[in-house]
């Protein structure tokens, strides 16, 4: 006998007790939609969640309610983009989008050469990189409990003081540049450390901007001469909107 069950209407009726535990495969069961997901209805019965678009996600509606996919709206945090390790390295170059602040975090950088000042320049396609028309001013102290305020034209600085290059002299610093790609004045401001080649330690925080209005695009971190021989960089963006 294939199984055991009462009779309805002269028909044998398949009770859940007559079905062996996990003897119902994948081939046995309806065909149904490529992405689509198997959920209850309010009555308990099984029924089909509708496949999404390419890059939603499944988000729960809580109970008497099926999940559904939605569109995931832009975090107004900081998003991770990468980390990047210096080892000999001449720059780190970052194409960018409008609409993003962008954030750097560096970590144990030191120079190639002695006495050397860590810098931003922005650019536009080509590339072309702007080595000129900025306006900053920093505000520093040191080790040796001076104080003091200075201002850069070249480059968006990381100091005015140049770095030393040995193990114990390396910078650790934050930089956020706000909507370098927009169309207005690319915005930076800096919080930094170092040792100096002259073996005072140097703290700055600072702010500046470069003087054109345009869409900077590009962005360029670097020595003002010279490889960044170790450290790292890890980078981030922010939506403004």
């Amino acid at each position: 006998m294939p199984y055991i069950g009462s009779l309805l209407m002269g028909k044998p009726q398949l009770l859940a007790g007559d079905i062996a535990d996990d003897a119902i495969t994948l081939a046995k069961m309806a065909s149904g939609t490529d992405g689509n997901i198997i959920t209850y209805d309010a009555s308990g019965d099984p029924a089909a969640v509708s496949t999404g678009s390419s890059g939603q996600l499944l988000t729960s509606a809580g109970s008497g309610s099926p999940p559904t996919f939605s569109t995931v709206t832009a975090s107004s945090g900081w998003e991770f983009i990468s980390r990047t390790v210096f080892s000999d390295s001449a720059t780190f170059t970052a194409t960018v989008e409008s609409g993003y602040d962008y954030q750097g975090i560096f970590r144990d950088v030191l120079p190639a050469s002695d006495s050397q000042i860590f810098a931003i320049e922005v650019g536009v396609a080509g590339p072309t990189y702007r080595t000129s028309g900025y306006l900053v001013q920093l505000r520093w102290s040191n080790s040796s409990n001076q104080h003091g305020a200075s201002t850069a034209t070249a480059y968006l600085n990381f100091g005015t003081h140049g770095q030393g290059y040995s193990a114990s002299e390396h910078m650790s610093a934050c930089a956020t540049i706000f909507d370098p790609a927009g169309s207005g004045f690319t915005a930076y401001e800096i919080c930094s450390t170092y040792e100096g080649s002259s073996g005072i330690g140097y703290s700055y925080i600072g702010a500046g901007r470069y003087m054109t209005a345009e869409s900077n695009t590009l962005l360029k971190f670097a020595y003002a001469s010279g490889n960044i021989t170790s450290g790292s960089l890890s980078f981030y963006r922010r939506a403004i909107s």
